[in-house]
């Protein structure tokens, strides 16, 4: 079988180093099975250079949208395989644009589903949908020859509304993972980094909490076994709070802190967590990208605010690195800790059925016999709503 070309437009948050991550990912991944096309003339420059792309021979990348649907639409009269890969990241409240942008946007993806062209979906979620942003994904969903999303609360939630769900694969970010994180282990016997990176505004007195926590986390590990802490800014939007939070934790505690805002490059990020010897977050990509260099990772949650976290650890088989922020007592959060510094998480066979789920949606005759059903492959979940 001749290798399909991918098709890619990116159109995304910028200001977000984790929304940059899952689309280089996926990039990678389609380009180790056909040439990939890439349309990011909608990126700014600087985010084109974190995706860092263009040193992979099969990827070309437009600066021209017109210029991309017609190379679509030219590889297909000449009989190619054609797959047209589709944002991946969390999906929720309402839809962003009218009726008419949505049916003319229904209209084309049909059209271009007539001519032959094959739309998947990997890793996304789904959550607090508006009802005009359900039904206009539920009917897009039709289109689709996969559509893969990565938490189960994900998928029981997007078929509860009817959309069309081939099953479950891992977020993209864990295709960083491929091997355990290389030599990042917690100091047992000295002052440690820790490494922070929150968001807020997703409930009433969340700033207070998070302070809340972080008394907590001084009293249990010790002011002098902090050798400092670290604040990562991944998306825009944290930087004030960072900013804040490096000021109180500087003039509470006396500890050396740095607010260091990463939102521009996947690089620095990953770099700055190397740094680290324990992790705490509740943005998942935080977490995921930590873990790559450092596998002593929290996912610090609200049960309610923070579902994507829960969904796409458990499905992982993290759950054990989930803490609920708002029922710490000074007794478990002590053994939580010991737990986390003496057990690093590996994200290598979550890598391999991401690989091996991709794999099978291309071409379901790449499936290993032995690989594991439940991630990866859309027998995994029952009652595929095709």
């Amino acid at each position: 079988m001749k290798p399909p070309l991918f098709f890619m437009t990116i159109a995304t948050q910028f200001e977000n180093v984790g929304d940059a991550l899952i689309h280089r990912e996926l990039i990678r991944l389609a380009a180790s099975h056909g040439p990939v096309v890439v349309d990011w003339s909608r990126c700014p420059e600087w985010f084109r250079e974190t995706l860092d792309i263009t040193r992979i021979p099969s990827v070309t990348t437009i600066t021209d949208r017109t210029a991309f649907y017609r190379r679509i639409l030219i590889s297909r009269l000449h009989g190619k395989r054609c797959i047209l890969l589709l944002k991946p990241g969390a999906y929720f409240g309402p839809r962003g644009f009218g009726e008419l942008h949505a049916a003319l946007v229904l209209g084309f993806n049909k059209l271009l589903a007539l001519a032959g062209v094959e739309f998947m979906q990997f890793g996304a979620s789904y959550e607090r949908l508006d009802k005009a942003n359900a039904r206009f994904l539920r009917r897009k969903s039709r289109l689709y020859a996969a559509h893969f999303v990565r938490d189960e609360q994900s998928l029981y939630y997007a078929r509860s509304l009817g959309m069309s769900i081939s099953g479950l694969l891992p977020d993209l970010a864990l295709a960083m993972l491929a091997e355990n994180a290389p030599g990042s282990t917690a100091r047992a016997d000295g002052p440690i980094t820790i490494g922070l990176s929150f968001r807020i505004g997703q409930f009433d007195g969340q700033e207070a909490t998070i302070l809340l926590f972080i008394n907590l986390l001084v009293q249990t590990i010790g002011v002098e076994a902090i050798r400092r802490f670290v604040i990562v800014s991944q998306v825009e939007w944290d930087t004030t709070f960072a900013d804040t939070l490096e000021r109180i934790v500087s003039e509470r505690f006396g500890i050396p802190v740095e607010s260091v805002a990463t939102w521009r490059s996947i690089a620095q990020t990953r770099e700055t967590y190397a740094e680290c010897d324990l992790i705490f977050s509740n943005r998942l990509h935080a977490l995921l990208t930590g873990a790559s260099v450092c596998p002593h990772v929290v996912g610090l949650v609200d049960g309610d605010a923070n579902r994507k976290i829960v969904g796409a650890f458990e499905a992982i088989g993290w759950g054990d690195n989930l803490l609920d922020i708002r029922s710490l007592t000074p007794v478990t959060f002590r053994k939580f800790v010991a737990f986390v510094r003496a057990n690093p998480v590996s994200g290598a066979d979550a890598a391999a059925h991401l690989r091996e789920g991709f794999a099978s949606a291309i071409d379901p005759s790449h499936l290993p016999a032995h690989a594991d059903k439940r991630i990866g492959h859309a027998s995994s979940v029952s009652g595929t709503n095709a």
